[in-house]
């Protein structure tokens, strides 16, 4: 499928306007994504009509904004093949992460299980399991690169042992600038039972 560059530059009011004369080029999504005007628009509607707790009250905005909520809920599930109750919505990445570490850490993780992580990971995806290991004494495992400058999937095979209990890695590495073999990684995962493949094999994946 062709992209528009020009066309969708448009959607984003924050690309509309010049820098020392030349056209806004923006590369820091990573830490913030720039926001479309659709998005934008729905936000000042919900400020502006419907705001107020969600789940926390009984009148009828109240109502209204937790029916909206739920409904978004709703699309991201069907989005990514993944049932409504799976998805819980953060503040971005780097919370997602700390949430997971934490609670597996509480209920799951204990002393000398393994977690896998790669060498091209963002420190988001290092210190949540960094501070796990001090915490709690779990190992850290790190899949490193091939000569081709990509993570060697290969290597993971030596890694996963009887107390490995997660492998945790990115897709697109903001460090290393490579898209991770997401299938071969994911098929490695599914022979020593870590996940579903089969469920995930519509194009969307959970890692």
């Amino acid at each position: 499928m062709a992209f528009d560059v020009n066309k969708i530059r448009l959607e984003f009011p924050s690309l509309n306007q010049k820098i020392n004369g030349n056209s806004l080029v923006y590369f820091d999504s990573a830490a913030t994504s720039l926001k479309p005007k659709l998005v934008i628009d729905s936000l000042a509607e919900f400020y502006s009509t419907i705001n107020s707790n969600v789940h926390r009250a009984s009148h009828y905005l109240s109502a209204l904004s937790t029916n909206a909520y739920e409904q978004a809920r709703n699309k991201v599930a069907k989005f990514i093949n993944a049932g409504t109750n799976e998805i819980v919505f953060t503040s971005g990445t780097t919370d997602s992460i700390n949430t997971i570490a934490n609670s597996l850490g509480q209920n799951y993780l204990k002393k000398s299980d393994e977690v896998i992580i790669t060498v091209a990971e963002h420190h988001s995806n290092i210190v949540p399991w960094v501070e796990l290991k001090e915490k709690i004494g779990i190992e850290i495992k790190v899949l490193n690169l091939n000569s081709s400058g990509e993570l060697d999937v290969e290597e993971l095979e030596s890694l996963i042992g009887e107390k490995t209990k997660l492998i945790s890695f990115c897709h697109t590495s903001n460090v290393m600038g490579i898209r991770n073999d997401i299938e071969g990684i994911m098929k490695i995962a599914k022979k020593h039972g870590f996940v579903d493949f089969d469920r995930w094999s519509s194009g969307y994946y959970s890692y």
